[in-house]
C-alpha cells in the first residue's frame, strides 16, 4: 500500500518534469530570453495583431527589435515596453518605435519593432513587458 503512494508521487513528479519546461509561452503569451538577452520579454500583446519573430538584443545600443508580421490590417499601434527589476519595480518605461513608421499596417505587411533602453544598466531588469500605450 505504501509502495502505491510513493509510485504515484514518482509518477506525477515525472509528468509535470516532462510538461513544465515544454510551457515556453510560444502559444499564447509569448516569454523569450534566448539570443543572449539578459531578461525575459513578454509580447503577449501582440498575438492578435502580428506574428512576432525571437527578440534580438543588441547590448552596444540597449536596443532589442522584433520582426513582426501582421495577421490583419494594424491602425496606429501604440506600444509601450516597460523593464522591471527582481522585485517587481518599474526601472524604465519606454514607447515601441516601428519602422517603417505608418498610421496603417496592411495584413501580411512585414516591420521591425524596437526599443531602445537608455537607463543605467538594463541588464539588471529581470522581466520586459510590451503593453498597449494609451491615447493621449
Amino acid at each position: 500500500m505504501r509502495n502505491r503512494g510513493v509510485l504515484r508521487l514518482l509518477i506525477l513528479c515525472l509528468v509535470v518534469g516532462i510538461t513544465l519546461p515544454a510551457a515556453d509561452g510560444k502559444g499564447g503569451a509569448r516569454a523569450a530570453n534566448a539570443d543572449g538577452l539578459p531578461f525575459r520579454c513578454f509580447t503577449d500583446v501582440w498575438t492578435d495583431s502580428f506574428q512576432a519573430d525571437d527578440p534580438v538584443y543588441e547590448r552596444k545600443t540597449g536596443q532589442i527589435s522584433w520582426v513582426l508580421e501582421a495577421k490583419q490590417e494594424v491602425h496606429g499601434p501604440r506600444y509601450e515596453a516597460v523593464l522591471t527589476d527582481p522585485d517587481g519595480v518599474q526601472n524604465a518605461v519606454v514607447e515601441v518605435a516601428f519602422v517603417p513608421k505608418a498610421a496603417v499596417y496592411a495584413k501580411g505587411a512585414k516591420l521591425k519593432a524596437v526599443v531602445t533602453l537608455n537607463v543605467g544598466d538594463p541588464e539588471k531588469g529581470s522581466k520586459l513587458t510590451i503593453r498597449a500605450r494609451k491615447r493621449e
